[in-house]
């Protein structure tokens, strides 16, 4: 479903092996000569899906955000920096050319983005590394997120904060053979099956604070095993190694990792969900369960700027709110049931009014409509079009630079199901003014799918 606003007149989208063949090497942090060049609209961003906030104002806090199309310092196909894109300034480096991964500029098996490359070329003992931060550690909850594609077999270090084996350390994500593995400090270990050459998303979620299962491990959307654990994360003085276990290990990642994400948070089941769908939309990894995006036989896969979603996994634990720019959708009425979610994009259409070029006008009934459109797919347990959710979709003037026109009756709601059929109008069974300029249409269930 496309949607948009119209009015008439103007407006209207395990390890647990002794370490062998340790190779004592120094390395460099040099962050103050090397130079990293990051986009500062890159930094004005919200964190990915718009799921909580830099600076820990909002919950979850994202501490850590490395993409392979962001902030990435490469010579030669060689990378020496990979700038955390958060407000946090935690930015992996590599100063010894001999250990520095392989950047891949497109990388066809990741939907054609870049990607890092950990195969060694002469060292196994490639690598990148944030050094120590208090944010990367000491907390009675954390959550990670990576897209990775496995390569290889044997013990391969992912992603690991510690200065040796059981020494200052306080996780691990690795390879063992058939299994990836995930584990922290204080107990907790869990392991999900691997393959080579095979794209993953893979996730943990660390809650000290629950009563019960406090860690988690889930592949591509499904839940591997969970475990108990004993106390908050400690405060460890180790760096955060990216591709390799630690410095001197030989046993690099011989794969690509294409993103990073850290939260210093538990992130909550459709939260989690959220973040996965905008991991497996990016990268074209398809998740097991809870697909709550891009489902639909019409959608066109330019809508995915300011991805959002809302809803739920249980049925008790909800997002009801998102915003995507100029549009906000919210539950209404409490209708998010078990396995319900509302996902929605645009395309990044300019923000204009008094549009005509994609309807039929009618004078004094339709004239125009607002340029922008949004793509909003409504789901049930990863189904399409299912489910039973209204919702409020508020189209906010302010924020778009539009005038609002002073009158309610001006305004109606139009959708499509693709991008060349004509817009239909859509029955809302409320419309309100919210703050002076932004326009609030309430869609009942039986008309929001």
């Amino acid at each position: 479903m496309r949607c948009v606003l119209t009015c008439p007149n103007s407006i209207s989208k395990s390890e647990n092996l002794v370490q062998d063949k340790m190779k004592a090497r120094r390395y460099t942090i040099y962050i103050s000569i090397v130079l990293i060049t990051i986009s500062l609209n890159l930094l004005a961003q919200s964190p990915p899906a718009g799921i909580g906030s830099f600076d820990g104002v909002v919950t979850p806090r994202n501490v850590l955000w490395l993409r392979a199309d962001a902030g990435v310092t490469q010579a030669g196909g060689k990378v020496s920096a990979w700038a955390d894109q958060t407000t946090n300034g935690l930015n992996a480096v590599q100063a010894d050319g001999a250990l520095q991964p392989n950047y891949i500029a497109i990388n066809a098996n990741l939907n054609s983005l870049p990607s890092i490359n950990f195969a060694p070329t002469g060292s196994s003992n490639l690598h990148l590394a944030i050094p120590d931060n208090d944010l990367l550690d000491g907390s009675p909850e954390m959550s990670f997120f990576l897209v990775i594609r496995s390569a290889g077999s044997g013990v391969q270090g992912i992603l690991n904060k510690r200065v040796t084996l059981n020494n200052q350390q306080s996780y691990r994500l690795y390879r063992d053979g058939a299994n990836f593995t995930a584990d922290i400090s204080n107990g907790g270990t869990a392991s999900f099956g691997a393959s080579d050459n095979t794209e993953y998303i893979l996730s943990t979620v660390y809650d000290q604070n629950l009563s019960g299962n406090k860690f988690f491990f889930y592949r591509n959307s499904v839940t591997s095993a969970n475990a108990n654990v004993g106390a908050t994360l400690p405060n460890n003085a180790s760096d955060l190694f990216i591709g390799n276990f630690n410095l001197g290990d030989l046993r690099s990642f011989p794969g690509d990792i294409a993103e990073i994400l850290i939260y210093r948070n538990a992130l909550t089941a459709p939260q989690r969900v959220i973040v996965e769908n905008y991991l497996g939309q990016k990268y074209a990894i398809g998740l097991t369960t809870n697909d709550i995006f891009g489902n639909l036989p019409t959608y066109d896969d330019s809508f995915f700027v300011d991805y959002r979603g809302i809803g739920t996994v249980n049925g008790t634990i909800k997002e009801t709110e998102a915003v995507s720019n100029a549009l906000t959708i919210r539950e209404s009425n409490t209708t998010l049931n078990a396995g319900e979610f509302v996902a929605f994009a645009h395309d990044n259409t300019p923000h204009a009014d008094n549009q005509t070029s994609e309807i039929t006008v009618v004078p004094g009934i339709l004239d125009s409509h607002w340029a922008r459109s949004w793509y909003v797919e409504v789901g049930e347990n990863g189904v399409a079009d299912d489910g039973a959710v209204s919702a409020d979709l508020v189209f906010d003037f302010g924020v778009a630079g539009l005038t609002y026109s002073g009158s309610l009756n001006n305004y109606v709601l139009l959708f499509r199901d693709d991008l060349t059929n004509d817009f239909e109008r859509v029955f809302v069974e409320n419309r309100a003014l919210e703050g002076g300029n932004r326009v609030v249409m309430t869609v009942p269930a039986s008309r929001f799918k």
